[in-house]
């Protein structure tokens, strides 16, 4: 089978719940069954373009878009997750972590977002933070613009500790286990 989104592609395709996701930068996400039997392609269009890697699975579809919203479907995109989308001051260029109870998404030049994953709304947010690097417990790991690890309360957005990750280099975004990867 073959199907057209009718734009570019510069995000990666998601697989998931044996769907193929594909994110257009003209806003369309379409999902198609994968095998010889495919079946019709399911695509919802959104009001900005698919602006950088989204997360997929059984609980939804989450994804970024340039007109600064993150928009939450099912994940076979028939309904919203949320009332809205979750809108921020910036635009988001890098991967929506997703973890059991929270979505953290960074939008360039304004701040990272922990955002509930049942209403959409935001539960905390770090002016200075990058990406979540794992998660402990009720805390989760984020990594900052200044170098450091910030233990913060997953719930209430409280930071508990911080140390410096001076000396590393790379980092994997990890918002599901307590492993660190550097």
């Amino acid at each position: 089978w073959t199907e057209s989104i009718l734009d570019s592609v510069t995000v990666p395709m998601e697989y998931a719940n044996s769907m193929v996701y594909v994110g257009s930068n003209n806003g369309t996400i379409l999902a198609v069954r994968g095998g010889r039997t495919a079946g019709d392609p399911i695509k919802k269009k959104l009001s900005g373009a698919v602006s950088a890697p989204f997360h997929v699975d059984t609980r939804g579809c989450f994804l970024p878009c340039g007109n600064d919203s993150l928009y939450a479907f099912t994940s076979d995109l028939t309904q919203r997750l949320w009332d809205q989308p979750f809108n921020t001051r910036g635009p988001l260029r890098t991967a929506v972590q997703v973890g059991e109870k929270t979505v953290f998404q960074l939008a360039a030049g304004d701040k990272f977002y922990a955002i509930n994953l049942v209403d959409g709304k935001e539960r905390w947010s770090l002016p200075h933070g990058v990406q979540v690097l794992a998660v402990n417990g009720s805390d989760v790991l984020v990594r900052d613009s200044a170098g450091k690890l910030q233990q913060v309360d997953e719930v209430l957005g409280a930071t508990k500790a911080s140390v410096s990750l001076h000396g590393l280099d790379f980092f994997i975004g990890n918002a599901t286990d307590s492993t660190i990867y550097a």
